[in-house]
């Protein structure tokens, strides 16, 4: 920063202060303590210069903090803190140089000390009362602070604030060491105890500027410089229903074409990047290709569901002091993977019958299987699988099928309602091996299947069958003689059964009393008859 350097007419100064004071330990004369009083003069005007250029910076301080940005507010508590630390060490010097020059008879009508070759009041007032000692704990403290302020990493700047807050021990010609108040009075008169103290304040003033224009360069060092902006767009969804709102946010993208950034896709610990800055990758990381500014992240979707990628953005330190480090900008976005599919439906056909676990394939378009829920009133509705639902209905009648769908986390869309109709099961038919009763039979394929079942018809869409809960068997022969054989227990016939069925004839018949139970628990009776033929 240019405050960190001397103009020539400071350099002037201080060649002038050093000279007067080597004359003044020979006894000079009382012109050149007139002399150095106007060069006293000179250094007030410096220190007075430094209060006034580091105004506008104060000002452009104010004015980012204004921004409500986080770390313009504490710059700017920093800021005011520093002018506040060094304005009440100035004021103290200022009362004590005019402590100092009252005590010793004040100034005569040219402003000047009447005292101002006493080289006995500087010691006594600064080392013997322990004025000297107080301010120097003092300028130890603020050099202690500023130091809090300052990067060490910007050594010149740091130098510059400890050498100009130094309060280390002074050495005289002769090598001898002694306290730092002791250098600034001890066998020196009044003019040069004085200008000593004038130059501390220059030195405050001058460290006041360094800092604060430190801190302010410090407030933009991380921007990033752009030379490109063009408009882009982003949608929060590319994918809507119809009824909903279509919405996307319009903004202005800036980049710099000269800077090549890095983009490195993998997961991080989020947490430590928060809190430190610091990059520790929990995963492979891939680099993406830049083009003109752009990467193009490209990844195969082979799982259905939500899925989410983030990474970091690094580009090179736009300012010189950072070179070599980074800027770093993380970032993450989700997208939605859907099993292709396609929903095909019946106005006629939609029924579901009870007592029976009816399956159904529920699905919609774009969204994920996790992210659909189903609700019917008359029905009991478990998940089975990926889109697949069981119903199973508790009475007879209407009901409306609900879909519901997760468009974005917390809020449900309702897909649609559709009109499922809930039957009982049909009547059964009854099958002797694989002929229908109530049929002519020959004798050889009745005893050859043994056996009746019950069976819905062919038609009938479900895979449920229902059993066979009792089978009374009679036989009526030529002369009209029925005969009883008992029950056939689930259908199958008993030897006993097998033997009369033997002793048939032509035109005889088989009567069978058959009672059915479904899977809804409804039982059906009937009577069928075999004839012979």
């Amino acid at each position: 920063m240019s405050a960190e350097k001397l103009s020539p007419r400071q350099q002037m100064i201080g060649i002038m202060y050093l000279v007067l004071l080597a004359m003044l330990a020979m006894n000079a004369s009382k012109d050149l303590l007139d002399a150095f009083l106007k060069l006293e003069g000179g250094i007030d005007l410096t220190a007075n210069n430094f209060v006034e250029n580091v105004q506008p910076v104060y000002y452009k301080i104010e004015a980012a903090a204004a921004t409500n940005s986080a770390k313009a507010k504490e710059t700017l508590k920093n800021a005011h803190l520093l002018k506040s630390k060094i304005q009440e060490i100035h004021t103290l010097i200022d009362s004590h140089k005019k402590t100092l020059i009252s005590s010793t008879g004040g100034v005569d009508e040219q402003g000047i000390p009447l005292a101002k070759d006493n080289q006995d009041i500087g010691a006594e007032y600064l080392m013997t009362a322990g004025h000297g000692e107080d301010l120097r704990k003092k300028i130890t403290a603020l050099k202690m602070f500023v130091c809090t302020l300052v990067d060490k990493k910007d050594s010149a700047i740091y130098q510059s604030v400890n050498t100009l807050l130094a309060t280390d021990e002074f050495k005289d010609y002769e090598g001898n060491k002694m306290s730092w108040e002791a250098g600034l009075s001890e066998h020196l008169p009044l003019a040069a105890v004085t200008a000593n103290l004038s130059n501390l304040q220059s030195y405050l003033r001058n460290t006041e500027s360094i800092t604060v224009n430190y801190l302010y360069e410090e407030l933009g060092i991380d921007n990033y410089r752009v030379n490109k902006i063009q408009a882009a767009t982003i949608a929060q969804s590319s994918y809507i229903l119809r009824g909903e709102e279509y919405s996307a946010k319009i903004f202005l993208a800036a980049s710099d074409t000269t800077q090549k950034p890095m983009i490195l896709i993998g997961n991080y610990d989020e947490a430590l990047y928060a809190s430190n800055k610091e990059i520790k990758w929990l995963s492979a990381v891939d680099t993406l290709a830049v083009n003109d500014g752009f990467g193009k992240y490209i990844t195969k979707a082979n799982a259905v569901g939500a899925h989410s990628w983030k990474g970091i953005v690094k580009i090179p330190h736009p300012n010189i002091k950072r070179k070599g480090e980074f800027l770093t900008y993380p970032f993450e976005n989700k997208y939605l993977v859907a099993q292709p599919s396609a929903v095909v439906s019946s106005d006629k056909l939609n029924i579901m019958y009870l007592g029976l676990n009816n399956e159904m394939s529920i699905s919609v378009p774009g969204i994920s299987s996790d992210k659909i829920r189903v609700s019917a009133p008359k029905c009991d509705i478990s998940k089975v699988g990926n889109g697949q639902f069981v119903f199973k209905p508790k009475a007879g009648g209407k009901t409306d099928v609900l879909v519901q769908a997760e468009l974005s986390p917390g809020h449900w869309e309702n897909m649609g309602s559709y009109a499922w109709t809930i039957k009982r099961l049909p009547k059964p038919d009854i099958f002797l091996g694989d002929k229908m009763l109530n049929a002519k039979m020959s004798k050889q394929q009745v005893l050859a299947f043994a056996k009746i079942s019950a069976k819905y018809s062919a038609d009938f869409p479900l895979n449920a069958q229902p059993g066979i809960e009792y089978c009374g068997v009679e036989t009526t022969t030529s002369g009209s003689t029925v005969m009883s054989h008992g029950n056939a227990d689930k259908g199958v016939f008993s030897p006993a059964h097998l033997n009369a069925f033997k002793a048939l004839r032509k035109g005889e018949s088989i009567t069978l009393m058959i009672k059915t139970r479904g899977a809804d628990g409804i039982t059906h009776s009937m009577t069928n008859t075999i004839t012979i033929n």
